[in-house]
């Protein structure tokens, strides 16, 4: 018997269009754009939002692991193909041998271009704690750090300001996840050698230098701190947390630092969606819901720094801190009338020189200003701002300055407080 041969080899548009569709969730999701460019039947089968959410969620094209975070970015059907493409570019960058990120300046001169993966994505993956962004490495970041800090960003620069406080919110979650992970001194060994500047390597005796470098002077004038220098401070005292011993098993009075699986940013976050210039939304997407007073009550932990007599690198920990917060009453109105929630007077703490109070406000910016009063008699004051890993900023006094009739800030150093239950094993 004759055995007829059809010359012409099977079809994929002769192929069941929940065939086509299971196909296509292999694929990532540059090529599945192509794919659905080739015909009509093509784009009608595949590009279906449920396909790049799958894309998204699983990505099967290169074996990585469910994540199980996607669907705060795939609730709606009109971002799972945006989401999916910043997942394949998280899958790409994570296979990168090395790769420093660095902005470029060849628009303009004085206007920096930052990747736009930093722009569009990687903020929002990283608080959603997507495996490939997840491993890539933070001293990757530390030129770009550089060179969006020069100058300083002014808060009225709405994008600048975004771009560097974003860069280094991807920078303090990716320390904290890999702490979770390793021993601080293999954190250092690997990092402290390469951190920030190409031309000036940074290393163990003036790690402080970097905020020195990059914020405008604190000392003076100042009367808040914005955004971006709290984070630019919580990445300094983290850096040298971890380099100095404090992470030693034998100082058992230190806290643990926050872990990012137990702050859970996507808790409390309003999170963006990816590809939509949704850099300056991500900025402040924290502040609504730590603003509150429900969010602020309870235990709390953290590190100050004694920057007095050029002693930088000494950190000292604050451990039992219970803030109780109320609403503002109308008595209160007149003397706060920024005030979203009050730091009651009721609150206590506990560092190396004794217990302490703590009072003041929160406003709807995030801005946090406090009086720490030791039970001895002195105080000192807080200015800082809420930032995803807690609250950060500058503690000093004010100085009246008789002959300019003026108050000047002296800063006595930087705090550093995250809630009690965001640090720990997991």
């Amino acid at each position: 018997m004759t055995t007829i041969i059809d010359p012409l080899p099977a079809s994929l548009l002769g192929l069941p269009t929940e065939l086509l569709q299971h196909i296509a969730c292999f694929l990532p999701c540059s090529s599945l754009l192509s794919l659905t460019r080739v015909n009509h039947k093509l784009r009608n089968s595949c590009y279906q939002p449920w396909v790049f959410n799958t894309i998204a969620r699983e990505s099967r094209y290169c074996n990585g692991p469910t994540w199980r975070h996607a669907n705060v970015l795939l609730a709606g059907s009109l971002h799972g193909h945006r989401t999916a493409y910043a997942v394949e570019r998280a899958n790409g960058r994570a296979e990168e041998v090395y790769n420093h990120w660095t902005a470029t300046s060849d628009l303009q001169p004085g206007v920096v271009d930052v990747p736009r993966d930093i722009r569009e994505w990687l903020p929002q993956l990283i608080a959603l704690q997507h495996a490939s962004s997840l491993q890539l490495a933070p001293e990757q970041m530390f030129d770009l750090h550089g060179q969006l800090g020069k100058p300083f960003p002014r808060e009225d620069d709405r994008e600048a300001y975004a771009m560097f406080s974003n860069t280094c919110f991807c920078m303090i979650g990716l320390l904290l996840h890999r702490v979770q992970n390793f021993r601080s001194s293999d954190i250092m060994d690997d990092m402290i050698l390469e951190l920030l500047f190409q031309d000036r390597p940074i290393v163990y005796h003036d790690v402080f230098t970097i905020l020195h470098e990059l914020v405008p002077k604190l000392n003076g004038t100042v009367r808040e701190v914005g955004l971006a220098p709290a984070m630019t401070i919580t990445l300094v005292v983290l850096t040298a947390f971890l380099e100095s011993d404090a992470g030693d098993p034998s100082h058992r009075n230190r806290p643990l630092i926050p872990r990012l699986d137990r702050i859970n940013p996507h808790s409390f976050m309003i999170i963006p969606p990816v590809y939509t210039g949704s850099a300056e939304a991500f900025l402040t997407c924290h502040i609504q819901a730590m603003r509150s007073c429900d969010f602020l009550e309870g235990d709390w932990v953290g590190f100050y720094t004694d920057n007095r007599n050029d002693n930088t690198r000494l950190i000292e920990a604050m451990t039992d801190i219970n803030l109780c917060t109320r609403d503002q009453t109308e008595d209160e109105l007149d003397l706060w009338p920024r005030a979203t929630s009050v730091i009651d007077k009721t609150s206590t703490g506990r560092d190396s020189i004794g217990t302490f109070t703590l009072s003041g406000t929160v406003t709807p910016d995030g801005r946090v200003y406090m009086v720490k009063r030791y039970t001895q008699g002195w105080e000192w004051h807080w200015r800082g701002s809420l930032t995803p890993f807690g609250i950060v900023g500058i503690w000093g006094r004010d100085e009246f300055m008789l002959r300019e009739r003026s108050a000047w800030f002296s800063v006595g150093g930087y705090f550093w407080i995250w809630k009690k239950e965001w640090c720990g094993e997991a």
